[in-house]
Formats: C-alpha cells, structure tokens, sequence
C-alpha cells in the first residue's frame, strides 16, 4: 500500500468503550494472509491473541503504518482527550507492530479482538487467515492497533501478502473473487469430500483393528501352547 493509501486512512475521534478510547478506522482495510506467514500465536488474559507475522512487504508497509498513526495521534490528541500531552511521549505509548524475535528476526505483532480467533491446531494445515484492522485503542499511557479475524465478506481495501514476490489488491487481480454462492459449493464440495473420505478411512481402521487382534490371538496361543496337535492347528489355520 503507498503513502497515498495511508493519506486516505481516516481514524476518527475515539469514543469512551469499557473505560478505555477507541478509535475506529473508516473502511478498514484487510490482511490476507496464508499459514506459511504466520510464525506464533501468543494467548492474553483478556481473551484476545497476539498474532506474529513474517513477510517483508507486508513488514515494509506497517512500518509505514506506525509512522503514520503516531502522526495522526500527536496531531490530534489535544482535541480528542482536551489534554496538553507531550507529542514526544506519544511514541512510547504506542504499541509497536514491530518487534524483533532472537529466532526469527523482525516479526509483525498485531493484537486480534472480539470472539473469534485463530485455532492454533490449524497452524500446521494449509490455511488462509484474514484479518482487519479495524481501530486504535487507548488504555492509560498505552495505546495499540486492534484487529479483528474475519470471515465474511466485506468492502475495503484488500492487502494480499501471499506472496513476497508481488502484492495484489483487489483492483489488481486479475480474476475476481467467487460470489457467495460459489463459495458456499465450494465448501460443501469439500465437506461432503471430507465426509467421504472419513468415512472410508473409519471401515479401513475398524477393518485393520479386527486384523490386528486376529494376529494377537494367534501370536498368544502359539506362544502359549506346547502342545503338538494345538501347533499343527494354528499353523493349518494360519
């Protein structure tokens, strides 16, 4: 996303929110992301997660973002809180999107909110992650960019960071998204696939379990037994 994209941000005044400030973004713009960029998911105590991403352009652009964000709160802080905050002090508050990790290098850290959340069971599976980033909120002396997991469609802004090599907007693409019915054959294409198929696999396991037992009965008596006649009949029957 360029400067202009981010000139055309608007944070609005924040609202008083369960004692804290929020403030919400108008047309918020949306991370889609695949499962190879995300590197960890961290649990908070207040039921949200921190997130912890890997790609360089999309490293790039939130660099950018902080930038602008610190300058949109120092401009504005004493009209939206009537306080003569110091602009230098507004850095330090600000919950940077940036960290740096000993393992693996300079990471993207965002906060996810509201009820849904990534299934960290799901890391390991191929797996396609939106998120929006939907407000800033102000606690005491800290203030940080939420997001929110999204699965539905909305318009905004798409940011595609699947790849390193190229990002595609939603003007960009060449080929357009599938509407909500071709998304709703699309999944029940794969769940009736996925029943299927467990399906087979649960006769293969039930089948394989009976053999398996089969073999230990065998094993057990043959070890068990001395007897001529009883060994003969096992190995007949085997």
């Amino acid at each position: 996303m360029s400067s202009t994209d981010l000139n055309n941000l608007i944070i609005n005044k924040p609202k008083k929110s369960n004692g804290t400030y929020v403030c919400y973004i108008d047309q918020p713009f949306k991370l889609v992301l695949n499962n190879s960029q995300l590197v960890y998911i961290k649990e908070n105590t207040d039921d949200s997660q921190f997130v912890f991403l890997k790609n360089k352009q999309l490293f790039d652009y939130f660099c950018d973002l902080n930038d602008y964000i610190i300058n949109v709160v120092k401009k504005n802080c004493g009209k939206w809180f009537n306080t003569n905050m110091n602009p230098d002090s507004i850095d330090d508050y600000f919950t940077n999107t940036i960290v740096y990790d000993k393992t693996h290098g300079d990471l993207i850290k965002l906060k996810i909110t509201g009820e849904d959340k990534i299934d960290k069971d799901l890391l390991n599976q191929k797996l396609n992650v939106t998120l929006t980033a939907n407000n800033l909120r102000f606690y005491k002396q800290k203030f940080v960019l939420e997001t929110l997991l999204d699965s539905h469609e909305i318009t905004c802004d798409i940011i595609d960071f699947s790849s390193d090599d190229e990002v595609l907007s939603e003007e960009e693409d060449d080929e357009p998204l599938p509407s909500a019915s071709e998304l709703l054959e699309m999944k029940t294409e794969v769940i009736n696939s996925c029943e299927q198929n467990i399906k087979e696999l649960e006769l293969k396991i039930k089948n394989l379990a009976e053999e398996l037992d089969r073999f230990n009965n065998i094993k057990s008596k043959m070890e068990q037994t001395e007897d001529i006649h009883e060994i003969i009949k096992i190995y007949d029957e085997f």
